[in-house]
């Protein structure tokens, strides 16, 4: 059996928060000055078709021990803890 992708794992904790995600998150190829002016580093559509994200790789988030999430206007900002 093959394991999953870091993407595919990283929705089924998405779902498992209580989120809603609808697609399987992409990353984002975002460079240097764009990271460090907050940009995000994959994103994914919700049921509600607004858009979730986080600043934190898909890597890091799946790894946590823990994650958060706020709702900034429509979007869902999805966090490592800690």
């Amino acid at each position: 059996m093959m394991s999953k992708k870091i993407s595919e794992r990283l929705f089924d904790r998405l779902v498992e928060m209580g989120l809603k995600p609808k697609t399987v998150p992409q990353r984002i190829m975002a460079g240097y000055w764009q990271r460090s002016l907050g940009a995000w580093r994959w994103s994914c559509w919700t049921e509600e078709n607004t858009e979730m994200g986080s600043q934190d790789t898909m890597t890091e988030c799946v790894n946590a021990e823990s994650l958060s999430y706020y709702r900034h206007g429509l979007d869902t900002i999805v966090c490592v803890d800690g």
